[in-house]
């Protein structure tokens, strides 16, 4: 059930017993304000036994947890001056979690880059910015109150019952600045215990909007070129593709991924099927380095030379804090002079499996391979239609951080899709049986459809924004397989692509593509529906113009 609160000049949408908008004086100030529990993997518990009351300014929502092992009660209440925020979480049995309470989201527009102080829970106080680049760390720690302007409005948010801490949600493709409890430097999981109670408070003030720059964005530049698509296979997904399927899917490369007793037959088969279809063959080694002569024989068996290669072993595949030390055993530097000697035709790769934020912690030394890349995943944190859409926003940002790392070297992206590819912060994916909107999960059930394919259209136009020469946005088949509409945009894209770069047919702020003298493919990625020559195009829709544009 989604509400609207007003009270003058403020407003707060509600959706699902979360504040998914704070406006004042119609600036988005807050993102998201939630209060909510995260497992030891963590995957966020869904509300359960939900009973909501809405008043004119006011929203209280009640429900359990985990089957009832924690009590909760929310209560959001809007006021002129900006918005209150109560939890109280009870403990009726023991459980495992490795966050409980509040969670503030701040927009990137108007923030990023912006003038902060900082209270601490002794009082004093600290001036800093809203990180420009995307910040590995916590760029704000021991949280007590923070201030600053959003496009002329000043803003206030006080916490109360937890010290709190900020992180650069931009690292996992979010379109936001997230303030939340506790900090990450205590131990995690921790045990909520029965008859524990957690309060906290959290309270927004609002002031008076002064004059302030333009808030639009201008037109994105043209790109020099266009990426290459390319296609994620790896065993667990399928059997190897076939030539057939991978001959129509517009893709120019397919990106195989093996792991120690996964290659002989699936990798030959997978490597033919490449070559006849006449896409290009890179090989990502989940393993080790002494692996790559096994791995180069039986590429041998199919007759077929990788164009890349890369490796990493599989202590890598998990996430770490910057300060926490890199896993004990070999490292890429060790994989990339592993691979080149073993395939000396070969282009190496150096870089994360996983989503950007493990290659913004762990950066490589770009030297050490020919090209760099990571994958992205779009819920991470946040499964909701509008969510997803949001991470447009950041996606560009994420792209050029990459290319800043890469240095001189290309960047050539893994698969960057809806779902989650692997799991970097806990022990295993999201099982997902019921087809919901979960977060952390491979399996989404938007996957294949239109909603999927403007997700790919906006990633495609960041990948070629940034400069990228390659981007993976779908499988041949499994979990992330190219079907139905997302099939159709890839080719689409793949058509566009082969033209003459050329500036997008429209400057509206939420709708993001590629264009070239052989037409153009956008999507809307903004919350309201538009008109694109003459055509309607909701909110997670794409379409393709077949005119050329002068």
């Amino acid at each position: 059930m989604e509400v609207t609160l007003e009270q003058g000049q403020v407003a707060a949408r509600i959706d699902d017993g979360a504040v998914t908008r704070l406006a004042a004086h119609g600036v988005e100030v807050l993102r998201g304000l939630a209060c909510i529990l995260r497992d030891a993997d963590w995957g966020t518990y869904a509300a359960e036994d939900v009973q909501d009351e809405v008043g004119a300014t006011g929203f209280i929502r009640r429900c359990r947890y985990a089957g009832g092992a924690v009590e909760g009660e929310v209560r959001f209440t809007v006021t002129a001056g900006g918005l209150d925020a109560e939890a109280r979480l009870i403990c009726h049995a023991p459980l495992d979690v490795n966050r409980a309470g509040f969670v503030v989201l701040h927009p990137l527009s108007g923030v990023e880059g912006a003038p902060l102080t900082v209270r601490h829970p002794d009082g004093s106080t600290e001036e800093t910015r809203f990180p420009q680049e995307i910040a590995p760390a916590q760029p704000v720690r021991d949280i007590a109150g923070l201030a600053h302007e959003v496009h002329g409005v000043p803003v206030e948010i006080s916490f109360k019952g937890e010290v709190f801490e900020m992180e650069d949600q931009r690292n996992w493709t979010d379109a936001s600045f997230k303030t939340y409890c506790r900090p990450l430097s205590l131990p995690r999981p921790f045990m909520l215990r029965p008859g524990e109670v957690i309060r906290q408070r959290v309270r927004v003030a609002v002031g008076a909007r002064r004059a302030a720059g333009q808030t639009g964005a201008g037109a994105a530049a043209v790109p020099a070129r266009f990426p290459a698509i390319a296609l994620a296979a790896e065993p667990a997904w399928g059997p190897a593709p076939d030539a057939g399927t991978l001959a129509g899917s517009g893709a120019r490369m397919l990106q195989a991924r093996v792991g120690v007793g996964e290659w002989d037959d699936w990798l030959a088969a997978a490597a033919w099927a490449a070559d006849a279809a006449g896409l290009g063959l890179a090989v990502e080694l989940v393993g080790d380095p002494g692996d790559a002569p096994r791995l180069a024989a039986v590429l041998a068996t199919s007759g077929v030379r990788p164009r890349r290669v890369s490796g990493i072993a599989p202590a890598w595949l998990a996430s770490r804090q910057p300060e926490e030390p890199c896993p004990p055993g070999p490292g890429p530097a060790d994989f990339a002079r592993a691979l080149r000697a073993a395939f000396p035709d070969a282009t190496a790769a150096t870089g994360l499996y996983t989503c950007f934020t493990e290659l913004n912690r762990s950066r490589p030394d770009p030297s050490h391979g020919d090209v760099v890349s990571h994958g992205t995943a779009a819920i991470v944190h946040d499964a909701s239609d509008a969510a997803v859409l949001q991470t447009a926003e950041a996606l560009p940002a994420v792209f050029a951080s990459s290319r800043r790392i890469a240095g001189d070297r290309p960047l050539a992206l893994n698969l960057c899709a809806i779902g989650m590819r692997s799991n970097p912060y806990g022990a295993a994916l999201r099982p997902n049986p019921q087809g919901q909107r979960l977060t952390m999960t491979d399996r989404d059930p938007r996957q294949g459809t239109d909603f999927a394919a403007a997700f790919a259209v906006a990633a495609y136009a960041a990948a070629a924004q940034a400069g990228a020469e390659e981007i993976a946005l779908a499988a041949p088949s499994g979990p992330f397989a190219a079907q139905g509409p997302l099939a159709d945009a890839i080719r689409a894209l793949a058509a566009v692509a082969a033209g003459t770069p050329r500036a997008l047919p429209v400057t509206a702020p939420d709708i993001t593509g590629i264009a070239s003298d052989r037409g153009a493919v956008l999507a809307n990625t903004g919350e309201a529906p538009t008109t694109v020559a003459g055509r309607s195009l909701p909110p997670g829709q794409w379409l393709v113009l077949d005119e050329a544009f002068a």
